[in-house]
């Protein structure tokens, strides 16, 4: 299932492929202040405990502990603001409706329309999940990636960025266990 806030200028095929998909996906707008989220699926509000009720219309920075996620906020910042980078992934603490926390590894991608402005797509995946869970998720975001480039491509939108540099989870995940 997916969840979109009345948007008239939303992607097409955005709504199918989150609907279908395994990983949790969301869709902010960037033609709003603040760029809140206008679209989630059924997957992030399992990863996340919240409902579309709670999500939509609010930045995603309600996940972030109090106190804030620290520095890599910056760097989420520098991402959004640079026209020239595409894609990128941030580990980042975030924490549940329930009060749980946890490490998320968030892929961020831009799409842009010629007339209609931009979104920012963001992918999740809770790395207390980790192992095998980490290469699922790896395979289905290029699936859904792949998808969503095809179906955009349709319509004058377009996903910056390249799938051939996506980042690998499995090896964010191993070094986060070495380091950690």
């Amino acid at each position: 299932m997916s969840y979109i806030l009345d948007d008239e200028n939303c992607p097409p095929g955005i709504a199918a492929i989150f609907a279908r998909s395994p990983t949790a996906l969301s869709l902010a707008s960037e033609t709003l202040a603040d760029r809140p989220l206008v679209a989630i699926n059924e997957s992030f509000c399992k990863a996340t405990g919240y409902t579309s009720d709670d999500v939509l219309g609010r930045n995603c920075r309600f996940l972030q502990p109090p106190g804030g996620a620290g520095p890599v906020r910056g760097r989420i910042r520098s991402f959004l603001d640079d026209d020239d980078v595409g894609e990128q992934r941030f580990v980042i603490p975030n924490v549940t409706k329930y009060g749980d926390s946890f490490l998320n590894i968030v892929y961020m991608a831009k799409i842009r329309h010629p007339r209609l402005g931009g979104y920012v797509l963001g992918s999740q995946f809770a790395l207390r999940t980790g192992g095998e869970r980490a290469a699922a998720y790896e395979r289905a975001l290029r699936e859904d990636l792949t998808s969503l480039s095809d179906i955009l491509s349709e319509s004058d939108w377009m996903l910056l960025g390249s799938m051939q540099a996506i980042a690998n989870t499995s090896a964010l995940v191993a070094r986060h266990k070495i380091e950690g």
